[in-house]
């Protein structure tokens, strides 16, 4: 019988042994355990009031010591911060962090007098504190101490009580609100996106660029976008959104310094950069200025704003692209189906293009007079990749401001003559011996490309290269 129960009292042992363990370790794991009944004895929450909706009512201060000090308090219903009143606090946070007061529970690690050593023991040195006060003058301070050896939990001390607890280290991080913590991390707070119809530029002060946008109304129709300046151009609609999706997703990481008094410390007076975006609603600007000393973040701050904020440096991505990059680059382009005739004068010598269509506006292409039978042949496809290669010339950049004299050999004419009687000219003039001038209708549209664009061979859609090979196709060589 001795045997039989000493084998007992050995299973209960085990089984009391792996259910601290278990309990321990998710703990320690940092995993919240809200939804589950504390174990008795073992686990319990260090703050000895609910968050029920009625308590929260009763919550009328808030103070945390940690990466910063802070003060709150409810005047008139609402949150205010006594410490830095010049933040604008999001209410929606301090409610979230009161929620997280029992979003964890801990695991109870001691129990008796918390003398001077024990303090000492668990690093409760009080440098570490969230104190909740109630609106009946009632504080409750809870002093966090040192991490447990996995690093995955802090201890936890009621000032006054006999309990230290263990809490994942979430709780801490949840609990313990810093400056960042109070305000709205979003920076382009617009209540639609789709709705921004203006985006400005400045680099050092400096307008760099500006772009509109036409929104047709239409369900699941894109914004039109036409740059304004430096050139008046169609905009490239594509690039012009990645950019946009890229400044838009950028959130405060931290705020560096409330109410500065001189923004020039940080590079933001003026700033380096600055993005504006307009909609119906409202406009907001981001400025962004130097580099913290480690490289990580930027400062940065909002519209007419003092406070200064720190933005990741991995999210900027674009302040050194250029207005080229998001604007229509190609020097002309009209639909064939628009077009009458294409005459190319290059080398003092005129080749003409000619469409002609059914009445199902089926076409038809002549080259120099002489009718093509067959647009699927090699003369058709031929003749379909000289009029590919004009579309190819393309501004490679801007030479701004200023429009320069044409200088030296014009290397390229193009008269397109549309079917409703209208012509538009292109003139490539030689700028040096790799580059040219672009010049619509006699205007200079702003920007330059390369020679070769005229000069290569008919597989990199050269423009002599693709006259040659259509020459050569429907037995025209000279």
């Amino acid at each position: 019988m001795k045997q039989y129960k000493t084998a007992i009292i050995a299973i209960l042992l085990i089984v009391v042994a792996v259910v601290a363990f278990l309990l321990v370790k998710n703990v320690q794991n940092g995993e919240p355990n809200a939804t589950e009944p504390p174990a008795p004895d073992n686990s319990g929450y260090v703050f000895p009031f609910s968050t029920d909706q009625t308590t929260q009512n009763k919550i009328a201060g808030i103070e945390c010591v940690g990466k910063d000090h802070l003060s709150l308090e409810k005047q008139n219903g609402t949150w205010v911060c006594t410490t830095y009143p010049e933040i604008q606090v999001l209410e929606t946070n301090v409610k979230s962090m009161i929620a997280k007061l029992y979003s964890y529970n801990g695991a109870i690690v001691y129990e008796g007098a918390v003398t001077d050593a024990v303090r000492t023991d668990f690093g409760l040195d009080g440098q570490t504190k969230l104190v909740i006060t109630m609106k009946d003058g009632t504080a409750y301070t809870a002093i966090f101490g040192g991490m447990n050896t996995a690093s995955t939990a802090h201890y936890i001390w009621l000032e006054g009580s006999e309990t230290i607890y263990l809490y994942a280290k979430g709780f801490q991080e949840g609990v313990l609100l810093n400056k960042v913590g109070l305000i709205s991390k979003t920076i382009f707070d617009f209540s639609d996106i789709g709705q921004i119809v203006r985006a400005t530029v400045w680099q050092d002060d400096v307008r760099k660029m500006e772009l509109s946008a036409t929104i047709s109304g239409q369900a699941g129709a894109a914004r039109d976008w036409t740059m304004s300046y430096p050139l008046q151009r169609d905009g490239n609609n594509g690039n012009i959104e990645a950019w946009m999706g890229k400044v838009l997703s950028i959130t405060i990481k931290d705020i560096a310094e409330t109410n500065c008094a001189d923004l020039s410390v940080y590079g933001l007076d003026p700033a380096s950069y600055s993005v504006s975006f307009t909609s119906p609603e409202k406009t907001i600007t981001l400025h962004i200025g130097n580099k913290t000393k480690d490289g990580t973040q930027y400062y940065a701050s909002v519209d007419d704003g003092n406070d200064v904020y720190l933005i990741n440096e991995s999210l900027v991505t674009f302040k050194d692209s250029e207005p080229l990059l998001y604007m229509d680059k190609v020097v002309y382009m009209v639909m064939y189906t628009e077009l009458s005739k294409v005459h190319i004068t290059m080398n003092g010598v005129t080749r003409t293009m000619q469409y002609e269509f059914d009445k199902d506006n089926k076409p038809t292409y002549i080259f120099e007079g002489h009718r093509i039978s067959d647009i699927y042949s090699e003369a058709g496809e031929s003749f379909t990749r000289l009029l590919t290669s004009l579309y190819y010339l393309e501004m490679t950049a801007l030479d701004l401001p200023g429009v320069p004299e044409i200088q030296g050999e014009v290397l390229c004419k193009i008269e397109y003559e549309l079917r409703d009687g209208s012509t538009n000219t292109v003139v490539c003039a030689e700028r040096d011996d790799a580059t040219m001038y672009y010049y619509v209708n006699g205007e200079y549209v702003g920007g330059y490309g390369p020679q070769y664009y005229l000069t290569s061979s008919a597989e990199k859609y050269g423009v002599q290269g693709c006259l040659d090979a259509l020459m050569k196709s429907m037995n025209l060589s000279e």
